[in-house]
């Protein structure tokens, strides 16, 4: 499945309540989910593709990370990116085929998404 990731592990909570996840080296924020976590519990997370955009260098979201883009396609009226996290991770995600231009491949992206669109589950390896 895409965008599906293991080898989370919850860090804790913010002053706010959102639940803070470490994933392969990367501090996550999201929404508290409906069922317990405990500090230190491993969990899987997910993001749903139209949550994903591509950043703006100022710009700033719930969650950012660095990427690399690895495949750009392009269908009448829209394109989908496929960029690659840290460790070979792959997100994918529909980006506006009008407008910007968009990135070639092999070129360093920032995507973000908002700590709403994270969802977590636990994982028992």
């Amino acid at each position: 499945l895409p965008n599906l990731f293991e080898d989370g592990m919850v860090k804790g909570r913010t002053a706010t309540g959102e639940t803070v996840i470490v994933w392969r080296g990367h501090t996550l924020r999201a929404a508290p989910p409906p069922f317990p976590l405990a500090e230190g519990a491993r969990i899987a997370w997910s993001v749903r593709g139209g949550a994903i955009r591509l950043l703006a260098a100022e710009e700033g979201v719930d969650n950012v990370l660095p990427a690399t883009v690895s495949e750009v396609v392009v269908l009448p009226g829209l394109a989908r990116l496929v960029v690659r996290l840290t460790g070979g991770a792959p997100l994918v995600f529909p980006a506006p085929a009008e407008g910007a231009p968009l990135p070639a491949p092999e070129s360093a992206v920032r995507i973000g998404f908002s700590r709403q669109d994270v969802h977590l589950m636990a994982h028992e390896p």
